[in-house]
């Protein structure tokens, strides 16, 4: 069982504190996508065990001057690293986490053995982790909307789940209710922490998730969007 680390953010210093926050703010205001710094949020926090960490440290304003001076931070608050260089970034965790089960290398066919231990390091739910693995087509939220099941602020909540979750619509509650729970951690995370762009960044997500849903906006941020020619 997965179990929270001894070191957490709240034990940084004052000022790497503020170095964090100052990351987190001046990425805010970029244009990449959100869900990585909510992600590797809740592994500082000690709720995730792992995640991969693609984000960009040298975005215009960061105080972080090399990767791996970014890198450090997480290393200091007694996370394990380990560079991909497949994946164009670093999967973070906590040596309490299952590091042992990541691939030796991952220019190999990715089959079902090969996702089930990934998954099982980033921590999904092991229904979820079968779900993935199943050959039929998955019922995303548009769909949903679509249908009229769910309404756009209903599952924009959806958007804090970093998996492929059970799509039916009992699943499609369950999710909904997840991240309504997760949405309300990270506003007690970012009051704990001292951190209130970790708010701003939860309710901005969550933003652009509805108006995704609604038809309002294309695609999230820094999401590839297909255009009809």
């Amino acid at each position: 069982m997965y179990a929270a680390p001894p070191v957490t953010i709240d034990r940084l210093p004052a000022a790497e504190r503020h170095r964090f926050g100052s990351f987190l703010g001046a990425y805010f205001e970029g244009d990449g996508p959100l869900q990585p710094l909510l992600r590797f949020a809740l592994v500082i926090a000690g709720e995730k065990p792992a995640t991969v960490v693609q984000a960009e440290w040298n975005c215009t304003g960061s105080p972080f001057s090399t990767e791996r001076e970014f890198i450090r931070l997480f290393e200091r608050l007694g996370c394990t690293t380990r560079r991909i260089s497949a994946l164009h970034g670093w999967i973070v965790g906590h040596a309490r986490g299952r590091f042992d089960l990541l691939p030796t290398t991952w220019n190999v066919a990715r089959n079902a053995g090969w996702h089930r231990r990934l998954g099982v390091v980033f921590g999904y739910p092991a229904c979820d982790i079968r779900r993935f693995l199943d050959d039929r087509e998955w019922i995303g939220p548009r769909a949903r909307v679509k249908a009229g099941t769910f309404t756009p602020a209903e599952v924009a909540h959806t958007a804090f789940l970093c998996h492929r979750f059970d799509d039916s619509v009992d699943g499609y509650r369950r999710a909904i209710a997840c991240g309504r729970r997760l949405r309300e951690r990270y506003q007690q995370l970012a009051q704990s922490w001292k951190l209130p762009v970790l708010a701003a960044i939860a309710d901005r997500q969550y933003e652009i998730a509805e108006a995704v849903y609604s038809g309002e906006r294309a695609g999230f941020r820094g999401e590839v969007v297909a255009v009809d020619e």
